[in-house]
């Protein structure tokens, strides 16, 4: 990433993607916690939006949790969020 430019600068807000290594992923996918925990990646997304959140560096997160909103909504609450 580079420096934000000045037309940026002047915006109410701010979006940016988050990225993923394939590699991480795959990574973490060969753990099968999915096979056994279908609601896992839940969890993942919740740690990071925990870390965005604690890191105090942005004003939140723009989720879109598809089949999960239920489980994800569930467990912002638990945590917080």
């Amino acid at each position: 990433m580079g420096p934000v430019p000045g037309w940026k600068r002047e915006a109410d807000a701010l979006f940016v993607r988050v990225g993923f290594s394939v590699d991480d992923l795959l990574a973490w996918r060969v753990t099968r916690c999915v096979d056994a925990d279908p609601s896992a990646g839940v969890e993942v997304a919740y740690e990071l939006i925990d870390a965005i959140r604690s890191s105090g560096a942005f004003d939140g997160v723009h989720l879109i949790p598809v089949g999960r909103y239920v489980e994800m909504a569930s467990r912002l609450e638990r945590g917080g969020g």
